[in-house]
């Protein structure tokens, strides 16, 4: 595991930052494909959900801990956690608890980047196509 320092962001944040990415990619896109029609959306689409869920899944692997005076929290995943565990050392009793609003949040934000990136990999595969350099 990956010891981080770096807190849970809220909702808004992960929205803001999710829609901005979109919409940014959503100009992208539209401009690559009145330039170029025959475009793959399915391929585009197939791409960006299995990388979404993969770095979803993928941030499982960092780890946040934070001490409290009654116990220690341990999260996993960026940036919202995936799974947490309490571990309250005055009873030696440990709590385990998955997150699936956390996934989903997770896979919206990480969706959106690869919806940038596949936007950004399109302009430049247009650009090169119409022999100019990227």
């Amino acid at each position: 595991m990956i010891d981080i320092r770096i807190y849970p962001l809220p909702l808004y944040t992960i929205l803001a930052t999710a829609l901005l990415l979109g919409g940014i990619a959503i100009v992208v896109l539209r401009y690559t494909s009145a330039r170029r029609p025959g475009a793959d959306v399915r391929r585009y689409l197939s791409w960006i959900i299995a990388s979404a869920l993969m770095l979803s899944l993928l941030s499982g692997a960092l780890r946040h801990l934070r001490h409290a005076g009654t116990g220690i929290l341990v999260t996993y995943g960026w940036p919202k956690p995936l799974y947490s565990t309490w571990r309250d050392p005055e009873v030696d009793d440990t709590r385990h608890s998955l997150h699936p609003r956390g996934l989903l949040e997770d896979l919206v934000f990480y969706g959106s980047a690869s919806l940038a990136c596949a936007a950004v990999f399109s302009y430049l595969r247009l650009r090169r196509a119409s022999g100019r350099e990227a």
